[in-house]
């Protein structure tokens, strides 16, 4: 299993971590980029954000299609996944992304779905990746949970929760909290490679 968890997407200092998970030439692999936390956040956010983080993979060769998950079912989702070499799932809103996760069976199929390719997540699509999304409530910065997601089991393809963004705060709730918390600044990476 090769994950790549990072805060911000790719950047100068975790780039060449990227690509030595990687583990072959970038050019010609192809990317499912998974947009569903931005699908509620308004038109000029998605435009400040996606275009120069498709532009990251694009200038390295990487061929980018949008996949989904609110758009997929059950019946669909592994295949849907099947041509892709890396799954890119982008940041936004980490409950709705749960939330759909969940409801097209993303969550359910996840192993099948990643067990020959890169899973690569963006904030909420790094926070995803832990046992439990509970942590994307806390601090000032917190995500709302409108859609009103009551099972805040996440993928669980690691032991510890991820916290983005982090800009040295402290967070009481890490006290009582049952796993193990890692933060992450913007920039940096979390990476994952085992057999």
């Amino acid at each position: 299993m090769k994950l790549f968890l990072t805060s911000s997407g790719l950047s100068d200092t975790n780039e060449k971590d990227f690509l030595a998970l990687l583990a072959r030439d970038p050019k010609g692999l192809r990317v499912a980029f998974v947009p569903t936390a931005m699908n509620e956040e308004p038109e000029e956010v998605k435009q400040k954000y996606i275009p120069g983080d498709v532009k990251d993979l694009t200038d390295l060769g990487m061929s980018v299609d949008f996949v989904d998950l609110q758009k997929l079912n059950e019946e669909s989702i592994v295949a849907a996944f099947e041509p892709y070499d890396i799954i890119y799932v982008y940041g936004g809103n980490t409950f709705y992304l749960m939330y759909y996760a969940s409801q097209s069976g993303f969550a359910k199929h996840i192993t099948e779905i990643i067990k020959d390719k890169i899973y690569v997540g963006i904030s909420a699509g790094s926070v995803i990746a832990g046992p439990n999304i509970e942590l994307s409530q806390w601090g000032k910065e917190s995500d709302r949970n409108t859609i009103g997601l009551t099972n805040m089991t996440g993928l669980s393809l690691v032991p510890f929760s991820i916290i983005p963004h982090w800009k040295g705060q402290s967070f009481p709730e890490a006290e009582n909290y049952p796993y193990e918390v890692k933060y992450i600044k913007d920039g940096e990476a979390i990476v994952i490679d085992k057999k």
